[in-house]
């Protein structure tokens, strides 16, 4: 079994797709050509993102079927198998449709068919496919497994090491990442619910008409009701995709309006023309957790996302990274302004370096294409902190940080400066020093500086270093100066 890495939205059905495209092609420029290719795809157990996987596929493989717990006759899949009138099927990645995609495998086998399985999200239904499919089928049909996150149990149940399909581009160039957004970082109100905070953020902010919100709530259902009713009493049109299906809740309306995603048409369809069919004049609130936070397209360039809050209490990577990614497009040239994305400093650390790991896995120099566990969990970003311009006084420059980042969890620590040999003692809040001086460093641009990434380590870590901090360095006339290094503002919601 070989892996597919790519962002969140960065195209893997569309790599899929081609790829179903060439060994079909390959097929046909075969010496044998009596045994057909057929491709099983197993997705997110949630059947519409089977129908989304389905719809893409059908414009370039149009005998195409899907099995799910509606549709589950398998004497009409080994019938169209065995008249060759089937070469894709679809499936949930839930263990009864895993175990019917083994019979179809057998199957299809015993018929003298090459047997392709393209599992999308992966990650999440692992362990079930790892013990039915690829333990019994790996040395035996060709098995690839594609996703944009990767857990660690994988790495663990492979033998610590995975192996990986090189892509040479990952992304294209209009690709909109999680961290090229707006990203404010939030503080929760510990003594009130996640959805309480929601609302709290709701009324700290003033939308206007026509404002898009990713409002995910949590992995229950009773809470995308409670963020419909707030949003509905404050003239928000909600929207939930959960287990309920897809509603909309017009304003006007006294009974919400529910929309069946058919075999014919997905979620990011619908939202492209809602504001025209249904008249919308008010902010649209897209509310769900489960259903919309893996796999799914919900942005297009009609419907995009102008504001997004995540405040869900969860520390699991791959699912958090999943849900942001609904946040990332392909639309970079057609967007004029940023989504304003409110997440907590935690959340926002988690998501960056998934979306990381998924860009950055390419680049590593493995001739083999196989990454170790350890390899992989250092793929981690440098932090970003913002440097201050240069002050001719350490004073100012500290009281600068005390008067303008009053809203920065800010804990300032400062470099002492032993002028004689150009070096430097750190000296802490507690004022505390280290023993070993370190030369002071070549002032040259405030980027240039920032590449060098010299005393930003550590800074930010939750209680054992300052926010900030203020430290010398030499201008290109040798002068010392004093400049600042902080963190991101962290405002609390209330603010």
């Amino acid at each position: 079994m070989k892996l597919i890495l790519k962002p969140t939205q960065s195209g893997k059905t569309k790599y899929m797709i081609d790829k179903m495209i060439e060994d079909i092609l390959s097929e046909y420029l075969d010496n044998d050509r009596s045994r057909e290719i057929i491709n099983c795809i197993v997705t997110h157990n949630r059947n519409i993102l089977t129908t989304q996987t389905a719809v893409r596929i059908k414009v370039a493989h149009p005998d195409i079927l899907e099995i799910s717990s509606k549709s589950n006759n398998f004497n009409q899949v080994y019938m169209e198998i065995t008249l060759k009138k089937c070469r894709t099927i679809t499936m949930c990645g839930n263990k009864i449709q895993i175990l019917n995609m083994s019979k179809i495998i057998e199957f299809a086998l015993a018929h003298n068919k090459k047997v392709r399985v393209w599992a999308d999200e992966i990650d999440y239904y692992w362990s079930t496919f790892k013990d039915i499919i690829i333990d019994n089928y790996d040395s035996r049909i060709k098995i690839l497994g594609l996703t944009a996150s990767i857990s660690n149990k994988m790495f663990l149940d492979s033998g610590g090491s995975l192996d990986f399909i090189h892509l040479d581009v990952p992304i294209g160039e209009n690709y909109n990442r999680y961290e090229d957004n707006d990203i404010t970082h939030v503080k929760c109100d510990e003594d009130i619910s996640i959805i309480d905070n929601y609302k709290n953020w709701l009324n700290s902010q003033n939308f206007v008409a026509d404002d898009n919100i990713f409002l995910p709530g949590t992995h229950k259902n009773i809470s995308h009701e409670e963020l419909k009713n707030d949003c509905f009493l404050r003239g928000i049109c909600p929207i939930t995709i959960n287990q309920h299906g897809f509603n909309i809740y017009l304003i006007s309306a006294i009974t919400p309006i529910k929309i069946d995603i058919t075999t014919d048409m997905c979620i990011e369809q619908i939202l492209s023309d809602i504001r025209q069919k249904y008249n919308i004049d008010k902010p649209i609130a897209v509310i769900g957790y489960s259903s919309p936070g893996r796999g799914i397209t919900i942005q297009s360039p009609n419907f995009m996302f102008t504001y997004a809050c995540i405040l869900v209490n969860s520390s699991n990577a791959c699912t958090l990274y999943q849900l942001l990614g609904r946040l990332t497009h392909n639309y970079k040239n057609l967007i004029q302004n940023k989504c304003k994305i409110f997440i907590t400093e935690k959340i926002d650390k988690i998501v960056k370096e998934m979306e990381y790991k998924a860009v950055n896995i390419h680049k590593l120099n493995t001739e083999t294409e196989t990454v170790t566990y350890q390899t992989y969990k250092k793929l981690k970003p440098q932090s970003e902190y913002n440097v201050t311009e240069a002050y001719d006084n350490k004073e100012l420059c500290r009281q600068y940080l005390l008067d303008n980042r009053k809203n920065t969890i800010v804990s300032i620590c400062c470099y002492q400066l032993n002028r004689v040999n150009n070096t430097i003692k750190y000296q802490d809040p507690n004022n505390t020093s280290r023993t070993i001086d370190t030369p002071i460093v070549k002032f040259i641009t405030r980027d240039q500086f920032k590449t060098l990434n010299w005393g930003f380590k550590n800074i930010g870590k939750a209680n054992s270093s300052p926010k900030a901090r203020v430290m010398p360095v030499l201008d290109i006339n040798n002068e010392v100066k004093w400049i600042g290094l902080y963190i991101k503002e962290c405002f609390s919601i209330t603010d």
